[in-house]
């Protein structure tokens, strides 16, 4: 395994040129983005939250070439269309060649349904397909039940970087996920964008590993 994450990550280092922006562009344009996105309550304008991503590598070097990545969320207009929500991403890593100049601006109804997007890379604008029923992007969100918070060791209280929260469980269903492989959202519906930790649930033979892959940094209004 270990191998096998150095020659991924030597091979993106490796292709990370115009080249690469290209087959990103064609493939943002061509591939269906989900059709949801976890809303908060009472939402405004200005709202905003930042996420950190938390790489399980097996070793330094691992780490240092994913870097760091944050994602910061924010709702820039609320209207007759919907809610405009603007997502960035800036990475430490060996991503950061391409990944910092790309900007979404989506537009979704009040419940989070998604109506509209487009993909920046620069001065680039590139509309987005949002996932249809069918579509292996497509997803809802599912309640976890009693069983499932148990057995996958999902907490009732988290502590992140932005403070502790109580916390509900739902669970992000798509046709995408790998059979075994579940991603758990803990949520506060008084946090901007609900979502406080994500967590990645590996069920095998070995049995259920749960870790957290995603945590909120920051939140507020600007």
């Amino acid at each position: 395994m270990k191998k096998t994450i150095l020659l991924l990550i030597m091979t993106l280092t490796l292709v990370l040129t115009s080249c690469m922006n290209m087959m990103l562009q064609s493939t943002m344009k061509n591939t269906p983005i989900s059709n949801k996105i976890m809303l908060h309550d009472n939402i405004r304008v200005g709202d905003y939250a930042v996420y950190r991503s938390k790489i399980d590598a097996e070793d330094e070097q691992s780490k240092k070439m994913a870097g760091e990545t944050t994602v910061t969320v924010q709702i820039t207009d609320i209207n007759r269309s919907g809610v405009n929500i603007k997502q960035t991403a800036h990475t430490t890593g060996v991503a950061a060649i391409f990944a910092n100049t790309i900007e979404f601006d989506l537009v979704s109804d009040r419940e989070g349904n998604i109506k509209t997007g487009f993909f920046y890379d620069g001065p680039e604008k590139i509309p987005l397909k949002i996932a249809k029923p069918g579509d292996a992007a497509y997803n809802t969100f599912g309640k976890l039940n009693k069983t499932d918070h148990k057995k996958w060791n999902i907490p009732r209280e988290v502590t992140v970087p932005a403070g502790t929260f109580t916390v509900d469980a739902v669970y992000y269903n798509d046709k995408d996920t790998q059979e075994g492989t579940h991603s758990v959202y803990l949520g506060n519906k008084k946090v901007k964008f609900y979502n406080v930790a994500t967590m990645l649930v590996e069920e095998s033979a070995d049995g259920i590993k749960s870790t957290v892959i995603m945590e909120l940094v920051e939140l507020g209004r600007k």
